[in-house]
């Protein structure tokens, strides 16, 4: 489970929240705050990439002039284990086209890189 909240007391057993999601020039900073987690696991992390592509689709004035707010898929690599460590993902958009536009998520921690993805937006209205 994963929650995006300003503040939490104590989180229920094997939950994960993020604390503060800031978007800032295509970087984006993650704050985590777990209970009786050593790692934090692939679903929890894909989360936060689907909701860091879908701010960004939403949010990037070249596309959504096009209106494309909607996630159409998303391919992630998991290179490293991530950790209860703050994380930034780096946002690059790689291709704004009519129909459909695709950026890669780079989320690093302690200036390594963990995970890539691929995410590709469209107008499912």
């Amino acid at each position: 489970m994963v929650f995006c909240k300003e503040s939490v007391t104590r989180p229920p057993l094997g939950a994960a929240y993020c604390l503060a999601l800031v978007m800032n020039n295509s970087v984006v900073r993650i704050q985590w705050l777990t209970h009786t987690i050593a790692d934090l696991l692939g679903g929890a992390v894909a989360a936060q990439l689907f909701h860091v592509a879908a701010t960004y689709f939403e949010t990037d004035p070249s596309i959504a002039a096009r209106k494309q707010p909607d996630v159409h898929s998303m391919h992630i690599e998991y290179l490293h284990p991530c950790e209860l460590l703050d994380c930034i993902v780096t946002v690059t958009p790689l291709r704004v086209g009519a129909i459909a536009s695709s950026i890669q998520l780079h989320l690093t921690q302690n200036d390594k890189l963990k995970v890539v993805a691929l995410a590709t937006s469209t107008n499912f209205g």
